[in-house]
C-alpha cells in the first residue's frame, strides 16, 4: 500500500507559533553525492545507534549510486543547536511531492535517526517547503504531529488459490498481456539466444543496467 503524509492545512501558523524558548530544527538540502566526508560519517554514527536502520538502504553507499544516477536526490539534513541529529533521503517528483531515495528500488523509506531525536516529519516537510511524503515501505523513524494527515491508496494482491491449475494459469485466461507472454519468450530466444533465470546476479555491468 503506497501511504502519504500530508501537512496540515495551519502547518505554516503552527510551525510559527512554536515556544520560542524550545530549540527549533534547522534543515538543509543537499544533493545525494555530497554524502561524504563528515557527513558521510555522522550519518554512519547515527545509523549504527538503532537496528532499525540496519537495512542496507540505510548506507551511505546505496544513497550515494542512487544520486549519481538519479539527480533529483537529495538529502534533508537535520540539525538541532548547531548538532546533526537526522537525516532524510528523498527525490522530488514534481511541485512538493518527495519520496524514498530509490523509489521502487528502495523497500526502506523514511528518517534515519536516532530513537530518541524526536523529529517531527511535519516540522521537516514544513522547512522543506514540502507538501506531502508519499512512501510504502516506512522503516525509519521520527514522529508525526498529530495533526498530520494521511492518505493511502490500496495495493495489489494475488489470489494463489483463484485456479485450480494454479495462479500463472490463472493469469493466462484472464490476462491478455500473461497470455502473450510465451508468444514474447519465443521470440526474445530466437533474437537474443536461450534465455535464463539467475537467482543470485553479481554482475556489476546487470545492476547498472537495470538501475
Amino acid at each position: 500500500m503506497t501511504t502519504s503524509v500530508v501537512l496540515p492545512t495551519d502547518a505554516a501558523n503552527r510551525f510559527a507559533a512554536r515556544d520560542s524558548s524550545k530549540s527549533t530544527l534547522h534543515v538543509e538540502a543537499i544533493v545525494a553525492c555530497d554524502l561524504v566526508g563528515e557527513t558521510a560519517a555522522i550519518w554512519e554514527a547515527i545509523r549504527k545507534i538503532s537496528s532499525v536502520s540496519a537495512t542496507p538502504f540505510f548506507s551511505p553507499r546505496f544513497v550515494q549510486v542512487v544520486g549519481q544516477l538519479r539527480p533529483a536526490s537529495q538529502i534533508a539534513v537535520i540539525s538541532r543547536d548547531s548538532q546533526v541529529i537526522g537525516f532524510l533521503p528523498y527525490e522530488q517528483t514534481s511541485g512538493r511531492l518527495i519520496e524514498p531515495i530509490g523509489k521502487a528500488f528502495n523497500d526502506a523509506h523514511g528518517m534515519l535517526c536516532a530513537p530518541d531525536a524526536s523529529i517531527d516529519y511535519c516540522d521537516v516537510l514544513m522547512a522543506l517547503n514540502i507538501k506531502a511524503y508519499r512512501f510504502h515501505a516506512m522503516s525509519g523513524l521520527g514522529t508525526y504531529s498529530p495533526s498530520a494527515k494521511f492518505t493511502s491508496q490500496p495495493s495489489f494482491t494475488a489470489n494463489l488459490k483463484a485456479h485450480p491449475e494454479g495462479y500463472v494459469a490463472y493469469l493466462e485466461a484472464t490476462r491478455d498481456t500473461i497470455a502473450k507472454q510465451k508468444r514474447k519468450t519465443r521470440k526474445l530466444e530466437r533474437d537474443f539466444g536461450k534465455l535464463r533465470l539467475e537467482i543470485d546476479c553479481r554482475d556489476e555491468a546487470m545492476l547498472q543496467r537495470t538501475i
